[in-house]
């Protein structure tokens, strides 16, 4: 979502974006790191607003401070407690189908770390820095579930705190490349959509390579 925003001229880029090549499968290559702390679900369970100067960074700043759009990727939770920001708006991703989303989230993060993956759960469980030569694989699943399935603030509630400044983006609708869900996506953020040609070409791009994994 950042790399189709971020071709519209309204919005910040955090750094010259490349072709839509995605060529270890992922669109990784072009993210943004514009805040430190506000990103996945364990970030989610310590963010408040007397903590909002330790998630600034310098690039951060000089980006608010210009007249762009600043894009950056969070998780619901975490953007469920930041309602104290003005001029904040949501995108909130979804899907029709929620296990594909746990499975995608495997197998992009937690499949390619291998045996590590479940040595630093151990140890965070445990809280211990020996780890035995072979992990159970009950708790493996445990360990997978617990990074997968969280306790998610809901579309719906999220639309009771932002009433207005939130959109439900529907990810099945991109990937499909339903142009015209895309448009509203950019009419949502005021800001220029890139050209349908453009637009279906990414979209072909990323369906080439990032979900051709398993």
């Amino acid at each position: 979502m950042y790399y189709l925003l971020a071709h519209s001229p309204e919005v910040a880029k955090y750094q010259p974006l490349t072709n839509p090549n995605f060529p270890n499968g992922t669109s990784h290559d072009n993210q943004e790191i514009w805040f430190n702390h506000l990103h996945d679900y364990q970030d989610s369970l310590t963010v408040s607003e007397d903590r909002w100067s330790q998630y600034q960074t310098k690039r951060g700043l000089a980006a608010l401070a210009s007249d762009k759009l600043v894009a950056f990727r969070c998780h619901p939770n975490t953007a469920f407690k930041l309602d104290f920001l003005k001029n904040l708006k949501v995108l909130y991703m979804t899907h029709s189908d929620t296990l594909l989303c746990e499975r995608w989230a495997y197998e992009k993060v937690y499949k390619p770390m291998g045996e590590e993956h479940y040595k630093q759960n151990f140890q965070q469980l445990f809280k211990t820095s020996k780890v035995p030569e072979k992990i159970s694989n009950t708790l493996k699943r445990q360990f997978i579930i617990n990074n997968l399935r969280h306790d998610i603030r809901t579309f719906n509630e999220c639309k009771q705190l932002y009433q207005e400044r939130i959109f439900q983006v529907k990810l099945e609708q991109l990937l499909s490349q339903n142009y015209v869900h895309y448009v509203d996506v950019s009419s949502f953020l005021n800001i220029t959509p890139i050209e349908q040609q453009q637009f279906d070409y990414i979209i072909q791009r990323y369906n080439s390579k990032q979900w051709k994994r398993f």
